[in-house]
């Protein structure tokens, strides 16, 4: 079982290897001196091809590379590698996510909001999804009435965790990375057709509290790094409360691109298999017959061609014609 388990380590830190920098650039040198002339050489952050690379076919070439860099930072130390003698085939994707200063390249796609995933949730998603899964029709009361209902929900539970995120930046803007899943955030809010509700306080003082407590849970376990990321979370502390206190507001005000995709995408599942319930128990007007969308498997992928792609990606796309 040891074997295993060491096999399991060296395995992953092979994958970590593989997504930096230096493997990525031996990787595009190999690829740019066989590839024809003409080809494009595509950088993302992880699986974000999912969703970029349909949107390069339709609006610049089906001719390109792509190339899995790990995380943001990666795909930026990239860029600046190959800036140095680019012939402006390279194409760099990169998510926003609890940034507060936008890119300004023109050579690197930011996307507008945290990450891709929040492009996923826009109303229009869900009225694709209504009418080629569902199979129910613009005109009926229940399009009209799913709509509205989805719209309202979304917009509360966007709110409900809001301070949610702005914990979430104020920890990277302080300098410390956070392991948001330790609030189960998931696990603590229920979903109806009604109506949001939580089962911890989600306001700003008691995340920080319930976060220390998971911290400190973590000490008393023996759990690995546990004191180390105790230790860095009660030393910024204070920095992450007065980051609140400066930012909070600022935030708040565009909440909707501050809020993180996983959470905003599990939102949209979790809606969505409440319909299933709904029809199922004959909540609507009729039986809607085949809505069999499995969305927790692949979603970037199953979802994709419901998504509209913004006018800033299209725009980034065309100006490398």
């Amino acid at each position: 079982m040891k074997a295993v388990y060491e096999m399991t380590g060296i395995k992953r830190r092979m994958v970590e290897d593989l997504e930096k920098p230096p493997s990525v650039w031996l990787e595009y040198s190999y690829d740019k001196k066989i590839v024809a002339d003409g080809w494009y050489f595509a950088f993302y952050e992880g699986e974000d091809r999912k969703f970029y690379n349909d949107r390069i076919k339709q609006y610049l070439s089906p001719d390109f590379n792509t190339y899995h860099c790990g995380s943001r930072e990666n795909v930026l130390d990239i860029y600046k590698k190959i800036n140095e003698h680019s012939e402006r085939r390279e194409l760099y994707f990169i998510d926003k996510d609890y940034n507060l200063k936008r890119n300004d390249n023109s050579d690197i796609y930011e996307t507008e909001r945290y990450s891709i995933e929040n492009y996923y949730t826009d109303t229009h998603v869900l009225k694709e999804i209504l009418k080629n899964e569902m199979g129910m029709n613009i005109s009926s009361k229940d399009y009209e009435e799913v709509i509205k209902r989805y719209e309202k929900l979304h917009g509360d539970f966007i709110a409900e965790i809001k301070d949610f995120n702005i914990l979430g930046a104020a920890c990277i803007h302080s300098g410390m990375s956070i392991e948001l899943n330790k609030l189960n955030l998931e696990k603590n809010i229920c979903i109806s057709i009604d109506k949001i509700e939580t089962k911890i306080d989600l306001k700003f003082e008691s995340l920080i509290e319930h976060y220390q407590n998971k911290l400190e849970e973590d000490v008393r376990r023996g759990k690995k790094n546990a004191r180390s990321n105790f230790d860095s979370f009660t030393k910024n502390k204070m920095k992450i409360i007065k980051f609140y206190e400066e930012y909070g507001e600022i935030i708040s005000e565009e909440i909707e691109n501050f809020t993180r995709g996983k959470n905003d995408l599990w939102f949209l599942k979790q809606f969505i298999e409440l319909l299933k319930q709904l029809n199922k128990q004959g909540k609507f007007s009729k039986k809607y017959q085949s809505f069999y969308l499995e969305v927790s498997k692949n979603q970037l992928s199953s979802l994709g061609g419901y998504v509209e792609t913004p006018k800033q990606l299209i725009d980034y796309l065309q100006s490398f014609a």
